[in-house]
């Protein structure tokens, strides 16, 4: 009797166990429920970039998506599918560089992008101008470079970066009569090594609306 008991027991056992895998095998191979259509798309789509995400975890991606003004995702091609839709406004960056917008109240990001493309106006040993004949020289050598050349067809400027006047055997600045005898069609402005002093020709003092050399009024004695 005992040993019926038992085998009841056992039977019963495998047979709640066996029912309960199905329904285990059943959950697991349940369909996954589609994804709802999506609700929110881009605005705007720029992609085909080198994008500088200043992310650690993520410091490479090629497309990012915008939508109100602001950074809806960032990533590759395919992953912004799911945000395009027939109104998005799509931008080839046709491999340029993208950087965040920068929010800083005294930055040289600029000045150093100048510096980099225009005349290097640098005395020695970084540069070869150490009077009036040598920067004059450089000026003219780089406006008939192809770096400025490209530089002039795309901004109209003739501009050289890191003059010092302290330096210069004249040890004076230069002036719009000096910038003159360099090139008097187009304009042209020569930047101080110090980023804080500029001069410029009678071409680019024409275009401030300044048309003569005369003192100004409020610097007279």
């Amino acid at each position: 009797m005992q040993t019926l008991q038992v085998a009841t027991v056992v039977l019963l056992t495998t047979i709640l166990g066996l029912t309960a895998c199905e329904k285990n095998e059943q959950v697991e191979t349940k369909p996954i429920p589609q994804v709802s259509q999506q609700s929110e798309f881009a605005d705007t789509i720029y992609y085909n970039g080198k994008v500088i995400t200043v992310n650690d975890k993520q410091p490479k991606a090629t497309v990012v998506a915008v939508k109100d003004g602001k950074i809806l995702y960032v990533g590759d091609i395919r992953g912004s599918k799911p945000l395009t839709s027939e109104s998005t406004k799509q931008v080839d960056l046709g491999g340029k560089t993208m950087v965040p917008g920068f929010v800083d109240a005294h930055g040289h990001v600029v000045s150093a992008g100048i510096q980099a493309a225009s005349a290097n106006l640098l005395p020695m040993p970084d540069g070869n101008v150490n009077n009036f004949s040598e920067l004059s020289d450089v000026m003219s050598s780089w406006e008939n470079s192809e770096a400025g050349k490209t530089f002039i067809d795309n901004t109209g400027w003739l501009v050289g970066f890191g003059f010092d006047d302290s330096q210069l055997a004249e040890q004076l600045f230069p002036t719009a009569e000096t910038l003159n005898a360099i090139n008097d069609k187009k304009p042209m402005m020569i930047i101080h090594q110090s980023g804080h002093f500029g001069v410029f020709n009678q071409q680019a003092l024409a275009k401030a609306g300044i048309d003569d050399l005369a003192p100004l009024p409020y610097l007279s004695a």
